[in-house]
């Protein structure tokens, strides 16, 4: 079931992919940096780079057949330490309220703990078209929010209400697939 993982070893986690993903995760503070200390404009390109480096990584490494367990844990917590620190920039700064980042953060933290359950019995679910444009979303908000763009606001609420149902639909896959088995559609990968 699913795609065959090659297993890291002390040089297979050091992927383009896997490197990719984890500069995500390094700019992610330094954009919160830059946007705290008055440098907009380069914390909103870091921010550009950093999103669009999403779509990269995963592209690059099923087009190189180098899918890691690493990976698959890499890329999303990289996009979602960069979504919740720049969201808390954004909220720091007046520009939204505190509960848009407790609703996003218990959403999070829900889908964390499935992943866990998820990833202890050896099986991920891959990104599937709700997350991603969930993301999307809310990229394009954040941007615009760094940017200092009023209109902005409405993005994000769209961007959270979005990643909202993109969370019911993932726990819908997870509960289907380990309920009959069945992948419908989805990605499983196991490990």
């Amino acid at each position: 079931m699913g795609s065959t993982l090659k297993p890291i070893s002390k040089t297979s986690w050091l992927t383009p992919a896997n490197i990719i993903s984890g500069l995500r995760l390094m700019a992610a503070p330094l954009v919160v940096y830059l946007y705290a200390r008055g440098a907009g404009l380069a914390a909103l390109l870091l921010f550009v780079a950093a999103a669009a480096s999403d779509a990269l990584d995963g592209r690059l490494a099923r087009r190189r057949q180098e899918i890691t367990s690493l990976g698959l844990i890499l890329d999303p917590v990289a996009d979602k330490v960069l979504t919740l620190l720049v969201l808390l920039a954004l909220i720091g700064s007046g520009f939204l309220p505190f509960y848009l980042f407790l609703i996003l953060l218990a959403k999070e933290a829900l889908l964390l703990l499935g992943g866990l359950f998820l990833l202890r019995q050896r099986t991920i679910i891959a990104a599937k078209w709700s997350g991603k444009t969930a993301s999307a979303v809310l990229f394009t908000g954040m941007a615009a929010g760094l940017a200092g763009w009023a209109p902005a606001c409405f993005l994000l609420y769209a961007g959270v209400g979005l990643s909202l149902l993109a969370g019911l639909d993932y726990l819908c896959v997870a509960i289907r697939a380990k309920t009959t088995g069945t992948k419908n559609g989805t990605a499983l990968h196991d490990f």
